[in-house]
């Protein structure tokens, strides 16, 4: 007589695919990101993530307690190598042009090349609360940006320029990079970073003239 089994405890995830337990936290980030970039955050459901991930609902909640912690790992991906980029790189030796396009072509990487998508962040981000540690490391990025832009202005590198509304000249291109790929499937960092590099450059005194010129007309 077969051994009878004993019932399967609710919520346990399956084990008969021989996915560990940090792949299967994967496979749910992938979903919920894809998901949160189709209908939003607000407007997905956690059963559509574990639909989307192979599990049924309850077994989602052995690896993340809420729709919150899921947002919370993927937007601690979104920015958190960038940020200890950023801090390593601002002790490094060169010029603050040539730091800050690094930067922009390691954020940029992070947010389209990943295994996640990102896009959602484009409407999320601005508005970050800075008392969330997404908020804060964001505010971190944002003001090695800025630094690296004033020390850019000084070096000659770049026009003066008022540092926040580079710092959103900045971040608009870093939301064009990730509109290309979530639309076009186009990831480009290294284009996207020498486009606002470009575009913060010093010009010649006589294309400023030039410019002024046809300005004053």
């Amino acid at each position: 007589m077969a051994e009878d089994k004993p019932p399967r405890r609710a919520g346990r995830p399956k084990r008969s695919a021989g996915i560990a337990a940090k792949d299967m936290r994967h496979e749910i980030l992938i979903a919920a990101s894809r998901l949160f970039c189709d209908h939003g955050y607000a407007g997905t459901q956690l059963n559509q993530i574990a639909e989307a991930a192979g599990l049924r609902t309850p077994s989602l909640y052995h690896y993340f307690a809420n729709k919150d912690e899921i947002l919370q790992a993927l937007l601690a991906h979104a920015n958190e190598e960038s940020v200890r980029f950023a801090g390593e790189i601002l002790q490094q030796k060169g010029r603050a042009s040539e730091k800050l396009r690094a930067l922009l072509v390691k954020y940029i990487h992070s947010q389209t090349s990943g295994p996640y998508e990102l896009w959602f962040l484009v409407s999320a981000a601005p508005r970050a609360v800075p008392t969330t540690e997404f908020g804060r490391r964001y505010a971190q990025l944002a003001r090695s940006i800025m630094k690296l832009i004033d020390l850019a202005v000084k070096e000659g590198d770049f026009d003066p320029i008022d540092r926040r509304f580079a710092l959103h000249m900045v971040f608009g291109g870093v939301v064009g990079a990730m509109n290309s790929y979530h639309f076009d499937r186009i990831s480009a960092p290294d284009e996207a970073a020498d486009f606002v590099i470009r575009s913060l450059a010093r010009r010649p005194a006589k294309s400023k003239r030039k410019l002024d010129t046809q300005a004053a007309e």
